[in-house]
């Protein structure tokens, strides 16, 4: 592994010494850190704590400005494990000081803010695209930490959210789903109209699923597929035993006469100061929703993940110890 001693800078890029790498989605590519060396463009940032985005795109070309930024050529590639140091463009860095925070986190608390660089952005992406507003109902799908976190964060927003149990979510049957939902939303009072379907597995079938379960005038958003961890997408996040469920015609043609809107989902780094600032604002508790795992410890968490063996609803975060 290199060190930041071994590195030769760009005149925009720094070397990010890693205090935090979450255990997510994409392990290794959220994380939070503190600036260790900055090229000659971005010494301002020079020991200051920021926050890495986990897609890191140029910004400049035609999918960037359309912001499809998963399709960015020029993107930043990142690793797929937890790592001590890494060297980043300085452009999209948010840092974790005032004014984007009232004050600039302790050291011993700032690992926790790797839940902002995908498992917090990526479902807020997706629900600032759905033009959501307080009240709104909002039905996440999935039973693993992804699922919880934009649970955590679509109640954040003021969202009314209705989740399946694990009993549930093992045999859900989208017309059964769609009346339960009907019920809570009609308990309080609460229209279906313009509904949020939130999918966060990413398997064919848990997308066909929510697919189905389309309100009039809803918006189904369809989470990035995770980054396998050497076993089933199920294993990680919580798939439902059901049967395989492929997109059909009738899926399709359900969408349509719903004239609900089917959209992929994948976190805008521009998007990262507005999250911080519902985080902030809404005093959202990163301890809650966060546990360490020391270094030693990530490999056994991991595979602990793809045998599905993990309960926990928090998002494990690896945590560095200082150098």
């Amino acid at each position: 592994m290199q060190t930041s001693a071994a590195v030769t800078l760009q005149a925009s890029d720094v070397v990010v010494q890693i205090c935090g790498s979450a255990l997510g989605a994409f392990p290794g590519a959220e994380c939070v850190g503190v600036v260790a060396e900055a090229g000659a463009a971005a010494e301002h940032l020079a020991g200051q704590p920021v926050l890495v985005p986990r897609i890191l795109p140029c910004g400049e070309c035609s999918c960037c400005r359309r912001g499809a930024v998963l399709t960015c050529p020029q993107r930043r590639s990142r690793p797929s494990t937890p790592q001590s140091y890494e060297v980043l463009p300085a452009r999209y860095l948010l840092p974790l000081q005032p004014p984007f925070v009232d004050a600039a986190p302790l050291s011993d608390s700032l690992w926790q803010f790797a839940a902002l660089a995908d498992a917090l952005l990526t479902p807020y992406a997706g629900l600032v695209r759905a033009g959501v507003s307080p009240g709104t109902v909002c039905v996440v799908l999935g039973l693993g930490v992804r699922s919880a976190l934009t649970a955590v964060l679509a109640e954040a927003l003021g969202l009314f959210v209705v989740r399946f149990s694990a009993q549930d979510a093992a045999r859900l049957d989208p017309a059964g789903a769609r009346q339960r939902v009907a019920e809570l939303a009609t308990a309080q009072g609460l229209p279906l109209a313009g509904a949020c379907i939130i999918e966060t597995i990413g398997s064919d079938a848990a997308r066909a699923r929510a697919i189905l379960m389309a309100e009039p005038a809803s918006t189904v958003l369809l989470l990035e597929r995770s980054q396998p961890l050497g076993g089933t997408i199920g294993g990680l996040v919580g798939e439902p035993q059901g049967g395989a469920q492929l997109v059909s015609l009738a899926t399709l043609e359900h969408v349509v006469a719903m004239q609900a809107q089917v959209a992929a989902v994948a976190p805008h780094p521009d998007l990262l100061p507005e999250l911080l600032a519902l985080c902030t604002r809404t005093r959202l508790d990163l301890a809650q929703h966060t546990r360490a795992v020391a270094v030693e410890e990530a490999e056994a968490v991991m595979e602990a993940r793809r045998c599905g063996q993990e309960s926990d609803q928090r998002l494990p975060i690896v945590v560095f110890p200082p150098p």
